[in-house]
């Protein structure tokens, strides 16, 4: 009899260390999600401290950007970091508060010029990176024949078309260009470059809770409730602290 109570009473505890334990599918984004930083980059650090406010440890499952998405939709994760706000997602995903506020530059080689706006890529290749989002107004101008948008699966692979000639621009968070660019480049090769100085896009970003989530909605208020916690507790504004090239788009 006691051996059953004890182990009736062990299997209760693991399910519910496993039911405070989830994993959160990402992509590879520095600084704001990267696997090879300690604290897995900033908006990374915010959603894990966010669910550490309310007790649930977090994991996170590094994949190209649409596959995470895609994973998540279906239920193989329980939610996806991070992603604007798009209308089509709103039947498969729960979106959470903001996390932050970005907004995304365009890169291209001196030899082109500076595009300040969509309209200026009028005949252009422009590179975008699957399952990124960007505005209705950038997929709409691909469609009406403005410019031809490529499809690839990083920034990287952008950075390097660019370099080829294959693209004309590509877009680009502004602090992510700059990381980018100073990982990858030479200054030789970054002098050719050139940023639009105004952003061409800006959004906020946010944890996405996939519908098919066991308890998606409540798992989705806590995470607000928690993210507001380290707002106010100042820990939100220590993992900013940690990120000095980033200095625009931070909750108060």
């Amino acid at each position: 009899m006691f051996r059953t109570l004890f182990c009736l009473s062990l299997l209760i505890v693991s399910n519910q260390s496993a039911a405070e334990s989830i994993t959160i599918a990402s992509g590879e984004h520095p600084p704001f999600t990267s696997q090879y930083r300690d604290d897995e980059g900033l908006i990374n650090a915010i959603v894990k401290a966010s669910f550490a406010a309310v007790e649930t440890e977090v994991s996170f499952r590094y994949l190209p950007w649409q596959r995470a998405l895609n994973s998540s939709r279906v239920g193989s994760y329980v939610a996806t970091s991070y992603w604007a706000i798009k209308s089509e997602r709103q039947e498969h995903f729960f979106h959470s508060e903001p996390l932050w506020y970005g907004g995304s530059v365009l890169v291209s080689l001196n030899s082109t010029g500076e595009f300040t706006s969509l309209a200026s890529l009028k005949g252009k290749v422009v590179g975008a990176v699957r399952g990124y989002t960007y505005t209705e107004d950038f997929w709409l101008n691909g469609d009406k024949g403005l410019y031809e948008i490529e499809e690839v699966n990083s920034d990287l692979q952008n950075l390097k078309k660019l370099f080829a000639k294959r693209i004309d621009a590509f877009l680009i968070d502004r602090v992510a260009a700059t990381t980018l660019i100073d990982r990858y480049l030479s200054p030789q090769q970054r002098a050719v470059l050139c940023i639009s100085n105004n952003d061409v896009m800006s959004s906020s970003v946010h944890l996405l809770i996939s519908r098919k989530t066991e308890g998606a909605a409540k798992l989705l208020e806590s995470f607000n409730r928690g993210l507001a916690t380290i707002v106010n507790n100042g820990q939100y504004q220590q993992i900013a602290d940690r990120y000095p090239m980033i200095t625009h788009g931070f909750l108060k």
